[in-house]
């Protein structure tokens, strides 16, 4: 596998990294956006390394690593996973904090190690994953693309757990503001973004808007596991029937 993708960038492929805090695998309990992504783009002929925590939130599965070891790679379907050492949490504490820099800090020595990209892009939450992105496309010579997929810290202060004014807040206004300034692409998750950029004042006419999909061949290869398989088998053929007919159906 690392030597096909490798023959990939070769062959007219780009080099492209992904640079997530909390990405997942597909067998893990958590978002997979940036894994079905990434095996799209390398169907087209890209290599891509998507860079995320050894751990997740909220019970995410560990990956161990070697000892003494800053980071562990690993291949899922020709995308190149590589697992950074960050400093353990639970819940939202000011451990969690340290969590998020520790990945900063070991993302910006780790990717010194790696082949030079043409694209990075860098992906919120948290915003600090996503500077590390900007910093290392700075100084690596290649496109940053920011990615907003959650708005900090606006999530924050509306949810009550950030006061507008205080310190941390500026602070995180303030890297937002630079990563969509400096960014050559704005990508976000929320169709709304483009008017919430421009009533702080920032440059929204780079932002473009993709949403999470559904992988529709990965579900019509499935069997039914149900344990009333007649009533499945006739419900999906139903819901064939009716697409065929052109009819929109929504589960």
């Amino acid at each position: 596998m690392p030597t096909a993708a490798a023959d990939q960038a070769r062959n007219g492929g780009q080099r492209v990294w992904i640079v997530n805090h909390y990405a997942a695998t597909p067998e893990d309990p958590s978002g997979t956006r940036h894994y079905a992504l990434a095996r799209h783009l390398v169907a087209r002929g890209h290599a891509v390394t998507i860079f995320a925590a050894n751990s997740g939130h909220n019970g995410g599965r560990e990956r161990r690593l070697p000892p003494r070891s800053l980071h562990r790679i690993e291949w899922f379907d020709g995308v190149k996973f590589v697992w950074l050492k960050t400093i353990p949490y639970r819940g939202n504490t000011w451990r969690r904090q340290l969590n998020m820099l520790s990945f900063l800090a070991v993302f910006l020595v780790v990717q010194a190690r790696q082949r030079a990209p043409r694209t990075i892009v860098g992906s919120t939450v948290h915003p600090f994953a996503a500077f590390g992105g900007w910093l290392a496309a700075k100084h690596r010579g290649a496109q940053f693309i920011f990615e907003i997929r959650d708005l900090w810290p606006q999530t924050l202060v509306d949810l009550g757990a950030m006061r507008v004014g205080s310190p941390g807040e500026r602070l995180l206004r303030a890297l937002e503001a630079f990563l969509v300034r400096h960014a050559s692409v704005v990508i976000t998750l929320l169709p709304g973004i483009k008017d919430y950029l421009t009533e702080r004042g920032l440059p929204a006419e780079h932002v473009v808007y993709i949403p999470n999909g559904a992988d529709l061949p990965l579900f019509a290869e499935s069997a039914p596991t149900n344990e009333e398989p007649g009533i499945v088998t006739a419900a999906l053929q139903e819901i064939a029937r009716l697409r065929a007919d052109g009819r929109f159906v929504l589960g």
